[in-house]
């Protein structure tokens, strides 16, 4: 696995990095770093050939809080199916928020 990233390292990523939420979909469409996509734990079999073509696209990986289950979960399974380039924020949602940056929510 690669280094984990920091807030900041998220922020100012570069735009061929892929963030994922490993968060269900209800989770998601309530609010979500901006940019990223939904592939939670149940999804990564059949999402990620399809949202993350390239297994070595920089791919970034978090869930709720530091030490969320699912984003473990995730990036283990991609990195079983062969991702080389797979990171950890570890700080997740609750860190973004706690920063003052803005999710993103889908519309219902």
């Amino acid at each position: 696995m690669s280094p984990d990233y920091t807030t900041e390292d998220v922020r100012r990523r570069s735009p061929a990095v892929v963030v994922v939420e490993a968060l269900g979909s209800s989770f998601y469409a309530n609010g979500h770093i901006p940019g990223a996509v939904n592939i939670p734990p149940h999804r990564v079999r059949a999402t990620a050939p399809t949202a993350l073509p390239d297994r070595n696209t920089p791919v970034v990986v978090y869930g709720a809080f530091p030490g969320c289950p699912q984003a473990e979960i995730v990036i283990r399974i991609l990195t079983a199916l062969g991702y080389r380039n797979v990171s950890r924020y570890r700080d997740g949602k609750q860190g973004w928020a706690a920063a003052g940056l803005p999710l993103d929510a889908c519309d219902s």
